[in-house]
């Protein structure tokens, strides 16, 4: 089995330990992209990449769609980046090593999230990524 797809068997069994009989909804994204999940507001995605390309990644794309940075966050184990979209909304995107070649990406579009916007964003870093 692939570590694709070890990833999304993963990541399915995690959420389903942590929410029961909820509905999940898992997809995959482009070619050697992880798998994603959204689930109460928040798009999760594990990407095969380490967690400073996947930083570059994300700090390319929020400047490819001039929004403005509210605050910017990073240690050797995580990330976290906060900004404004055109329509003043505010998006958090979450990073944590998982190992030196996974890392955990959360997408959060507004305050209730935005599952089409979130995957759009994400779609646009994995771009950059793969």
């Amino acid at each position: 089995m692939t570590r694709v797809g070890l990833a999304a068997i993963s990541l399915l069994l995690l959420l389903i330990s942590q929410t029961g009989c909820a509905p999940v909804i898992i997809g995959g994204a482009a070619a050697g992209a992880g798998t994603y999940a959204y689930f109460q507001g928040n798009l999760k995605s594990k990407e095969l990449a380490s967690l400073e390309r996947t930083w570059f990644a994300v700090v390319r794309t929020v400047e490819e769609i001039d929004a403005e940075v509210v605050s910017r966050e990073k240690d050797s184990i995580s990330a976290k980046l906060v900004v404004k979209d055109i329509f003043d909304k505010k998006v958090r995107i979450y990073l944590r090593y998982e190992r030196k070649d996974m890392t955990d990406l959360t997408i959060r579009h507004g305050i209730l999230g935005d599952e089409q916007e979130s995957k759009l964003l994400l779609r646009k870093i994995q771009a950059k990524l793969y």
